[in-house]
């Protein structure tokens, strides 16, 4: 299993222009959002950069450990999607970054009608290399069906957490 930080480290493409860390319990979300404005180096098939463009990814890290999910906004502002990690409970770093133990099943929000799950691929990977147990493997599938129900029915609750955290976050 593979821990994810808030704070990208270990993330190549990503350069990294602000960072700052609150703890949160709004809107039945409870645990820590995370603010991150970097600059994204996009690469093609070859390996060599193409562009560059400035993201804000506001991620929240839920105490419940069971999902986090991280609301991506453009430099202008505008929303762009939810990106959801099935998770296998969260951390803090000794210097209060958050992270999350990832169990490799994703899924891309970008409205109630619009997603797609990811990684079921590394998900059976993990499992066949004995990374994560069966129990590890079920519970990810069991996640991700509720939030095909929960999440993608209360988008717009989650979406008016996001937009929140991100004006407050921003200054």
């Amino acid at each position: 299993m593979i821990k994810k930080y808030a704070d990208a480290r270990g993330v190549k493409a990503y350069k990294l222009r602000d960072y700052k860390t609150i703890e949160i319990n709004d809107k039945g979300v409870e645990g820590y959002c995370s603010y991150l404005y970097t600059d994204e180096f996009v690469f093609s098939d070859t390996g060599e950069e193409t562009y560059y463009t400035s993201r804000v990814h506001l991620q929240f890290f839920r105490k419940a450990g069971d999902y986090c999910f991280t609301a991506t906004y453009e430099d202008d502002g505008s929303f762009r999607d939810f990106y959801i990690d099935i998770t296998d409970g969260i951390g803090l770093t000794e210097d209060n970054v958050p992270y999350h133990n990832d169990l490799y099943l994703d899924m891309i929000v970008r409205s109630k009608d619009d997603f797609e799950v990811l990684d079921e691929d590394e998900l059976e990977d993990a499992f066949h290399k004995n990374e994560i147990t069966k129990e590890q493997f079920n519970r990810a599938y069991e996640i991700l069906n509720f939030l095909k129900s929960s999440f993608l029915s209360n988008i717009d609750r989650y979406k008016e957490l996001a937009d929140k955290y991100y004006k407050f976050l921003q200054k």
